[in-house]
């Protein structure tokens, strides 16, 4: 069995074992405004990655 596949299924134990005893995972920092505000924050980095990419493209088109 593949590691990744191995590691998985412990995840998936471990995490029925803390279910079963009470314990739930914190996501406590996972608010509506907390998601939407890194959603902008990636999106912002992709518009900047594209922009500096057509840059790019452009300064190479100028070259040839």
């Amino acid at each position: 069995m593949p590691r990744s596949r191995t590691r998985a299924l412990i995840r998936a134990a471990a995490r029925t074992a803390r279910e079963t005893a009470g314990e739930t995972e914190d996501d406590s920092d996972r608010t509506p405004a907390r998601v939407e505000q890194v959603r902008r924050e990636i999106r912002r980095r992709l518009g900047l990655t594209a922009e500096t990419k057509a840059r790019q493209a452009a300064r190479l088109g100028e070259d040839s």
